[in-house]
């Protein structure tokens, strides 16, 4: 195939079938492969099924290792699954113009990882990235509600020094309104310290 292709599951299906065809393998079928295991490896062949299989993500995320991982699976289902990645299995593999390198049992290897990460980053929408770089919120150090500049014991506390501490998900417009609502209805007030907010009771 030419390197400048643009691969699609169609593509792929074609490339793996005339292969196939080109080595007397007509009557094995070609998948794409969506199993919940499939994220380990690029590709697998079976000869009790006569299948050779493509990892769906392999697609999407690593193309240019489409035509490698499909002549790699021919390899083994003309030398036959017994011949692992032996002698016989390497020859054919590099006569086929497949680089004669063992399947990946336990995973991808790291640099593959790195180019299939950087690929779905590459795909995510600006907005996601931006929301994926934003630090994560402080932690909540108690989850009463408060009011913004509420004032206790002569105490004046500016709603920036409120949500530092507090690290609600809620506007502040909101938590006024939540923490003026529960406090009539408990018949309470909020005392400010630098460890947490405590509720006292009104006498």
């Amino acid at each position: 195939m030419n390197k400048n292709t643009e691969w699609t599951a169609e593509s792929a299906e074609a490339f793996a079938l005339q292969i196939l065809a080109e080595n007397n393998l007509e009557h094995w079928d070609f998948i794409i492969d969506k199993r919940d295991d499939a994220h380990l490896r690029l590709g697998q062949c079976n000869d009790f099924e006569k299948h050779i299989y493509l990892s769906e993500w392999v697609i999407e995320d690593l193309p240019e290792e489409i035509e490698d991982t499909i002549l790699h699976e021919v390899a083994h289902a003309i030398a036959g699954c017994k011949c692992g990645h032996g002698l016989r299995w390497k020859m054919i593999a590099k006569n086929l113009g497949a680089v004669p390198r063992e399947c990946y049992t336990n995973g991808i290897p790291q640099s593959l990882a790195e180019k299939r990460d950087k690929a779905r980053e590459a795909r995510k929408p600006k907005q996601q990235q931006a929301s994926a770089a934003m630090p994560e919120p402080e932690p909540v150090i108690n989850q009463a509600p408060v009011h913004v500049d509420w004032v206790e014991a002569g105490n004046t506390f500016t709603a920036m020094q409120l949500s530092q501490y507090i690290g609600s998900s809620e506007t502040l417009q909101e938590c006024a309104k939540i923490a003026q609502d529960y406090c009539v209805k408990n018949r309470c007030f909020l005392v400010f310290t630098r460890k947490a907010l405590t509720k006292g009771a009104i006498n």
